[in-house]
């Protein structure tokens, strides 16, 4: 039998340097990230974004990617990841180093140790001269950057939710794309990337996690002494989405050469909601168009064959529900009437007991499956600590048995429409 994943703990560092720790004894591996937490801006987003990549280059102890390679196969084939998150309006920097745990090597080596260092080395101690990054470094990242961003926009149910979500927070760091435009990236310059560096740097919100089955104290040890001296006004971070006035619902549209339409209907939410609240949105959102059985699915999908596909997902970050689904042109009204009829028999209880024994069934197995990789488990504990709670997945997965079928009820009626997009086919003349 399994022992459950041990509590989440947490030691400050320095004032907004934070350094938490999971241990599961079942791992032969351990994994450490490193996340710099700061607003969303437009005139930053782009050039924040391409920190990571530039990271993931090289440093002055490790100053071309061949010798960082090397330094990282010598470590056992240690792996290096870099990421940019978003959460409600802050853009997350990620940086992580994953690998064998101490007591599998041959030599007793504190492998954990070195990959702290390492983190500490690439974050604080990059290839900077006279106030540039390397000019090459930037050029190859830039490209890497505007692939990624061009890669968003091709994909376009990715596409289709990011305009329809950016109209519904306009005005609002929310509503700003955690890797910025295009436009921003081809604009990025050594000197601005080494600027935005050192604004990170000195201002971020940092939160490290350790998961592994052993070696946090070493890690704890390494970045006590490499950041605990740094110069910094760290920001307050505030985990509270925005507050979305109430307004009367937006249709928009926009015609691209497409042979599928995409449908987002975004609901705006309450944004004061206990954790409670909040797991009984989550539920009530699965069950609305989170599974291979919910009501969307079995509805709007195999029912009556509106679209090609219908799913919904709770964002915790911005308290909002966005429902998104794959339509023919012709069918997208019809959708939209029916996803809305749907929403409205959920506020009213029109669901069975079945319904909502199997959703929550289904999510509870969703959580478990989180004991199977560190990469989840990190995942899990970000988002916690994100939220300000420091729940394990065995404690979501009592409470998530607890809810009832009047708060799943009470949780649809917080959720209002606020924006409605439709990505839809244009003609063109052919001669």
């Amino acid at each position: 039998m399994q022992q459950p994943l041990t509590t989440l703990t947490s030691n400050m560092i320095a004032d907004g340097i934070r350094f938490s720790r999971v241990s599961d004894e079942k791992f032969k591996s351990s994994r450490i990230s490193v996340n710099l937490i700061v607003p969303l801006k437009k005139e930053t987003a782009s050039v924040n974004a391409i920190l990571p990549l530039l990271w993931q280059k090289g440093c002055r102890s490790y100053p071309d990617f061949t010798m960082l390679n090397r330094h990282l196969d010598d470590m056992y084939g240690a792996s290096l990841y870099g990421d940019i998150l978003k959460f409600g309006g802050y853009q997350i920097l990620t940086l992580s180093v994953s690998g064998l745990a101490d007591r599998f090597t041959m030599e007793n080596r504190k492998l954990v140790r070195e990959y702290a260092c390492l983190l500490c080395d690439l974050i604080l101690d990059p290839k900077i001269t006279d106030q540039a990054f390397d000019a090459k470094d930037i050029e190859t990242e830039k490209l890497n950057l505007l692939d990624i961003i061009d890669s968003e926009i091709n994909d376009k149910r990715t596409y289709s939710i990011g305009k329809c979500l950016s109209s519904m927070f306009e005005g609002t760091s929310s509503a700003i794309r955690k890797l910025g435009t295009r436009s921003d990236a081809e604009n990025i310059t050594p000197e601005s990337a080494a600027a935005a560096y050192a604004d990170v740097i000195s201002n971020a919100a940092v939160e490290v996690l350790f998961v592994g089955c052993e070696g946090a104290d070493d890690a704890y040890a390494v970045f006590a002494e490499r950041f605990a001296h740094l110069t910094r006004t760290p920001i307050h971070y505030d985990p509270l989405p925005p507050v979305i006035p109430a307004r009367i619902t937006r249709y928009l549209s926009e015609k691209m050469e497409v042979t599928q339409g995409k449908l987002v209907m975004a609901f705006r939410g309450a944004t004061d909601l206990s954790h409670r609240e909040k797991l009984a949105a989550r539920v009530m959102s699965a069950m609305f168009g989170g599974t291979p059985f919910s009501l969307l699915f079995k509805g709007v999908r195999e029912k009556l064959s509106l679209c090609y596909y219908c799913a919904s997902r709770y964002d915790r970050g911005t308290g909002t529900l966005v429902v998104d689904s794959g339509v023919e042109f012709e069918n997208a009204e019809s959708a939209r009437t029916e996803i809305l009829r749907q929403f409205e028999d959920i506020k009213n209880g029109i669901f069975t007991d079945e319904d909502l024994t199997f959703t929550i069934l289904a999510m509870k197995n969703s959580l478990r499956s989180i004991r199977d990789s560190l990469s989840s488990i990190e995942s899990w504990y970000t988002t916690q600590l994100l939220t300000c709670s420091n729940l394990s997945p065995e404690d979501e997965t009592a409470l998530i048995d607890t809810i009832t079928r009047e708060e799943v009820v009470e949780a649809a009626r917080h959720f209002e429409l606020d924006t409605v997009f439709l990505l839809e086919g244009e003609t063109t003349d052919e001669t």
